[in-house]
């Protein structure tokens, strides 16, 4: 038996939208901020929706403010909300993230 690869690897995970910046990507990023956001210490509201900059589809959140890595790492937390967040959301939720995007995977 004798077959042919006609596609690049890369072709079809971009068919598939699993590619950097495709439709897979953007859907795990907004969740990650979506679902971190009652967990983000929260003050005035600037560091939460902070992450709200972030280059969707990238693969990289980033909660940028001038106090946000001291906050990530030291916060001691009121109800949810907390040092950690991001850890502690994809404790919980990842599982969740990932049936979600494979629902935006075409096979």
């Amino acid at each position: 038996m004798e077959f042919k690869i006609t596609k690049s690897f890369g072709r079809i995970l971009k068919e598939k939208g699993i590619d950097e910046n495709g439709r897979v990507q953007k859907f795990i990023d907004s969740e990650v901020i979506r679902r971190c956001k009652p967990l983000v210490p929260f003050r005035s509201g600037i560091l939460e929706s902070s992450a709200d900059k972030s280059d969707i589809g990238s693969g990289l959140v980033v909660w940028e403010t001038p106090y946000a890595k001291k906050q990530y790492k030291e916060n001691k937390g009121q109800g949810l909300r907390g040092k950690l967040w991001f850890e502690r959301m994809k404790a919980s939720q990842k599982d969740d993230i990932v049936r979600g995007a494979r629902k935006y995977v075409e096979w």
